[in-house]
C-alpha cells in the first residue's frame, strides 16, 4: 500500500470511531504525570507554550487546565476537534499535521506527542515530522513523547517480522453485524447504536455514501512497532539531545508505552 494511503487510512479511522476513542480517553495516563513534573523542575512556576500533537479529544488539554500553560492542541481529525472543543472550550486547537507544523519556528517552550509517531509508516516520515517539532522547538526546548510498545504477547502476531509494521483492528476485536442492537425507536436513518463492553452504547453516524454502515471493530489502524534503540537514533538524528527513556514506577513486563524526554539541541545554522 502507497505511504499516502496509509496515512488517509489512520485519518479516515480515527474520524470514524472519534466518538469511541473519546469515550475510552477520559481520563490521564501516568506519564502526563511524569511529564507534568519535568515541566515544573525544569520550567518552575513561569508560564510555558505547549504544544500537544495529536491532541485527540482534548484530555491533556484538561489535565493541564490549571497549569501556567498556553496551551495548543493539534489534530488532523475534524471530528476529534470537534470533540475536544466541547470538552474544553477554554483551550486552543488547530487542524493540522505533524508532517508539516502550521506553526512559525521556535514558537514553543514544550511539545508533547502522545501515541502518534507510531501511525507513520516510513522512516523518512517519522524523521520529517520529528524535525518539523524540532524546528518548532525554542532552544533548548523540551520535547516528550510516547509510542506504543507493541513486543508483547498480544501484538507481536500482528507484526510483520520484515518491516515491523502492523494493522491492529480498534479494541483489537473484530466483531460481527450482530453486535449491532436496535432500540425501541428503531434505527433511524443512517444511525446505528453500537454494543460496547461493560453494556456501555454510544451512536455512531454514518457517513458513507449509500448509507452503507462499517463497523468500527472492522476498522484497522496502521502501526509501525518502534524498538528502543530505534527511537532513540531518529530522536538524535533529528537534532535531539539528553534522550531519556523513562520508566513507569513499578513498570513490569506488561508494558504500554516507550516513554521519551529530550531536548532541542541548539540550531546548526546559529
Amino acid at each position: 500500500m502507497q505511504t499516502s494511503n496509509i496515512l488517509k487510512k489512520v485519518k479516515n479511522a480515527y474520524n470514524s470511531i472519534a466518538q469511541e476513542f473519546s469515550d475510552k480517553r477520559y481520563r490521564a495516563w501516568p506519564e502526563f504525570e511524569i511529564f507534568l513534573k519535568k515541566l515544573k523542575k525544569h520550567f518552575g512556576s513561569q508560564p510555558i507554550h505547549l504544544l500537544d500533537i495529536g491532541c485527540g479529544n482534548g484530555r491533556v488539554a484538561n489535565f493541564l487546565k490549571d497549569e501556567p500553560v498556553h496551551y495548543m492542541g493539534l489534530d488532523n481529525s475534524r471530528a476529534l476537534l470537534k470533540i475536544a472543543k466541547q470538552k474544553s472550550p477554554q483551550a486552543k486547537f488547530k487542524l493540522g499535521d505533524i508532517l508539516k507544523l502550521p506553526f512559525p519556528a521556535q514558537k514553543f517552550d514544550v511539545v508533547w506527542s502522545i501515541a502518534v509517531l507510531h501511525h507513520l509508516p516510513t522512516e523518512k516520515l517519522q524523521l520529517q515530522s520529528l524535525q518539523e517539532v524540532r524546528r518548532v522547538l525554542k532552544k533548548d526546548g523540551m520535547f516528550m513523547l510516547t509510542v506504543w510498545d507493541l513486543w508483547q504477547p498480544k501484538y507481536q502476531s500482528l507484526i510483520d517480522p520484515k518491516t515491523h509494521d502492523a494493522w491492529i483492528p480498534w479494541g483489537n476485536q473484530q466483531h460481527k453485524s450482530g453486535d449491532f442492537r436496535s432500540t425501541s425507536s428503531g434505527l433511524v436513518g443512517p444511525e446505528r447504536v453500537l454494543a460496547k463492553e461493560g453494556g456501555r452504547v454510544s451512536r455512531l453516524r454514518d457517513r458513507a455514501r449509500g448509507g452503507n454502515y462499517v463497523s468500527p471493530r472492522k476498522i484497522k489502524r496502521f502501526y509501525h512497532a518502534f524498538k528502543v534503540q530505534e527511537m532513540k537514533n531518529l530522536l538524535k538524528k533529528a537534532g535531539f539531545s539528553g534522550i531519556q527513556k523513562v520508566s513507569l514506577p513499578g513498570e513490569t513486563d506488561l508494558r504500554r508505552n516507550f516513554i521519551f524526554i529530550c531536548q532541542a539541541e541548539p540550531s546548526r545554522r546559529g
